[in-house]
């Protein structure tokens, strides 16, 4: 899938509130970084939906 096709089915689930779908969009291996939450790795950065 290409880059637009993935972003417009991650932003498709999340507007439907479908965090299942979203979530299986995401790397295992994804960083995500914020101030509330800090340095967020993996399934803990998947769970913050």
């Amino acid at each position: 899938m290409n880059t637009k096709g993935l972003i417009e089915k991650f932003y498709s689930s999340f507007s439907n509130g479908d965090v299942k779908e979203m979530t299986t969009w995401y790397h295992e291996n994804m960083r995500f970084q914020e101030p509330i939450f800090g340095l967020l790795k993996g399934e803990k950065a998947i769970k913050i939906w």
